[in-house]
């Protein structure tokens, strides 16, 4: 079996996984081949929190069982530097490496071209000769660092000129290929029709173009009764907006169907020429520029040989909900952040997986954990660990569901040789995705799945809610193992010094610094709670009344009613005479009227059951602790302060 990487900068956008897709549809029925896509972000980037984590991808990919690479530079050169990403990527040629329409100018790399130029002359000549404009801009992408923008620029250059038109540099808008910039560029420069001076306007992609679209809307200018507007690249949203838009069509699914066939026959030893795997691309002439009249309701256009299609096609509004799939991805996402928030361990995930992948459509999923999760600041060249296991691995077509506990049956292997270990069981074929495992600077290993090509769009979401859940278990794992850890060395080191001789709980010398820790570890898992202050009510009168024996069996009663009414996860502690703290990760304020309702019944039960002469009762305080508020000492006062109020209302009652 072959192994087939696919690097691309992230699936969020129209052409990036129609790109993808494209790849896909080319190994979909393959069963020697096992495709491996992974999105990755700019290294040590400041942009977005930890996106730098991202690149740990590239490292992963690099395994020696990879046998060739699909490289998608477009969908970078919105946020990097062509050379430095060329620089970046010159690893990768030690296998065959083949580039989406962009030459990476690397050895031992090819490229699935894109040839426009023609579809350029055919656009000017339409609008020439069909419509009699000769006044005609281009809204370029020179604020990237894409080279097809500047190839895309001097199509148009030669197309005015195979036009006997003139070029005027004062018609070239300075844009990004995205819709907000080019809408704000426009209402910046032009206040009416009469500020315009063409007639026509070519963007270099339709989003730019829809930015042109609302933003001459909304100075009056009407579209395209008194401006044309072209686009580039033909994404479905070109026509599911209205108008529809006149576009070039670079057939960007079959973008990514010759590069893998390219790179393919390369594996395979045939002789390759990159002028056979060229997509030429075409104009397609639609509502914007007039050709299709405004109340037709299809996806129709007319084809450089004035062609009309659409008679049979679907109309816009049921494409539109067709392609985003919109209810049944947004319930399945409803339900899988449901389904997250209820575990808490690798332990209780294990047992409820699989509805998970259902709603996922992941076929097979892999865990693979490093043997030292690593650490990774934004400055930090990753290096990929030699040690790795396998913590969870599930197959549906293979019935395997197998989860290795942390600390039993682990087998090491070494990712830098292989993905998974090289088990004949786990080599499927198909299409997978690969996602590194990290929760802010620790990167633990990664996670890679098989799924269905057709919701390449929706992959980076589930996985990312997938991935969270996996980390929040394995870090709350990790909280109670250092907890219990804690415990165990008090109790085997300094138990009389940190714990209260009457109650057996921590003392204050102990519950400050156990608390502490709790705390700490709390919010390393991403998880909130309440510290508490209480003070039972009416010891001074148990112990004048019936005297210290029954006060010092109170306190004891006390303490035997909080720990059950409290979690064994939380930490209690007795702080003086009658005075006791609890820190209890995860414990929200919504609940607390329920919880006092518990408190009260195990107060009544645990009096009677210790023959006390009367019912206990305490007050509390609470304060809640997150990442801005964490020291234990400050929160003890605050806490106090609600207590002092609760003390208030309860004696004017």
């Amino acid at each position: 079996m072959k192994n087939i990487g696919v690097i691309i900068y992230d699936l969020a956008t129209e052409y990036n996984y129609t790109v993808v897709n494209g790849i896909a549809s080319y190994f979909e029925n393959r069963t020697d081949i096992r495709l491996v896509i992974t999105t990755v972000k700019k290294p040590h980037s400041s942009e977005g929190f930890f996106d730098y984590q991202f690149w740990s991808s590239i490292e992963i990919l690099k395994t020696e069982e990879m046998d060739g690479y699909i490289i998608v530079p477009n969908s970078f050169t919105n946020y990097w530097d062509f050379n430095n990403l060329t620089e970046s990527l010159k690893e990768f040629t030690k296998k065959p490496v083949v580039s989406v329409s962009v030459p990476l100018k690397l050895p031992n790399s090819k490229t699935a071209l894109v040839s426009f130029e023609n579809s350029y002359n055919f656009l000017i000549s339409h609008l020439l000769n069909k419509h009699n404009i000769t006044k005609i801009a281009f809204f370029s992408a020179e604020n990237t660092y894409s080279p097809e923008a500047a190839q895309r620029l001097e199509a148009f250059k030669k197309a005015l000129k195979n036009n006997n038109l003139d070029f005027n540099p004062d018609f070239i808008l300075p844009g990004d290929f995205t819709s907000d910039t080019a809408s704000k560029y426009i209402l910046n420069h032009y206040k009416s029709k009469e500020d315009i001076p063409f007639d026509a306007i070519v963007c270099a992609n339709d989003y730019t173009a829809i930015g042109c679209m609302a933003a001459f809307e909304q100075i009056g200018v009407k579209c395209p009764k008194d401006i044309i507007i072209a686009g580039f690249d033909d994404s479905p949203i070109a026509s599911k907006i209205h108008p529809t838009i006149t576009t070039i069509n670079q057939f960007i699914p079959n973008n990514g169907y010759q590069a893998a066939k390219l790179l393919d026959d390369i594996l395979n030893d045939c002789f390759v020429s990159e002028n056979d795997y060229c997509t030429e691309a075409f104009p397609v002439y639609r509502q914007s520029c007039g050709c299709v009249d405004s109340s037709i309701q299809t996806n129709a256009y007319i084809d450089k040989d004035g062609i009309f299609h659409g008679i049979n096609d679907r109309p816009i509004s049921e494409e539109y909900n067709i392609n985003l799939a919109s209810s049944d991805n947004i319930n399945n996402i409803c339900q899988l952040l449901n389904l997250a928030d209820a575990y808490t361990s690798l332990d209780s995930l294990k047992y409820s997986i699989n509805p998970m992948l259902r709603l996922t459509h992941i076929n097979s999923l892999s865990v693979c954990l490093y043997k030292n999760p690593v650490e990774l600041n934004m400055d930090d060249d990753f290096v990929l660990p030699e040690q790795a296991y396998v913590t969870s691995l599930i197959s549906k077509s293979q019935e395997l569901n197998i989860h290795l506990t942390d600390g039993l049956n682990k087998t090491y292997f070494n990712p830098k040789k292989y993905l998974i270990p090289d088990d004949a069981k786990k080599k499927e074929c198909g299409i997978f995705y690969l996602m590194p495992l990290f929760m802010r600077n620790k990167n633990f290993g990664y996670m890679i799945f098989k799924y269905d090509f057709t919701l390449t769009y929706v992959v980076p979401l589930y996985s990312k809610i997938l991935t969270h859940t996996i980390l929040q278990c394995y870090a709350n794992e990790q909280a109670e193992k250092v907890t219990s850890r804690l415990i165990q060395k008090t109790e085997n080191l300094d138990f009389q010094s940190k714990t209260d001789e009457l109650t057996s709980l921590f003392n204050r010398r102990g519950f400050l610094q156990f608390g502490a820790s709790l705390i700490d570890l709390s919010l390393a898992a991403e998880k909130e709670g309440l510290v508490f202050f209480c003070d039972m009510d009416g010891l001074k009168k148990i112990n004048d009344t019936y005297g210290h024996k029954i006060g010092d069996l109170a306190i004891k009663t006390q303490a035997v009613i909080l720990q059950k009414a409290f979690r064994e996860s939380d930490l209690i502690g007795r702080l003086s005479g009658d005075e006791f703290g609890i820190v209890a990760p995860g414990l929200k304020i919504e609940n607390l009227k329920k919880f006092r309702e518990r408190l009260n019944k195990i107060s009544e039960e645990e009096s009677k059951k210790a023959e006390l002469p009367i019912i206990l009762s305490i007050s509390a305080g609470y304060e809640k602790f997150d990442s801005e508020h964490n020291n234990l000492q400050d929160l003890l006062i605050a806490a106090d302060k609600r207590l002092y109020e609760e003390k208030l209302i309860k004696h004017g009652k």
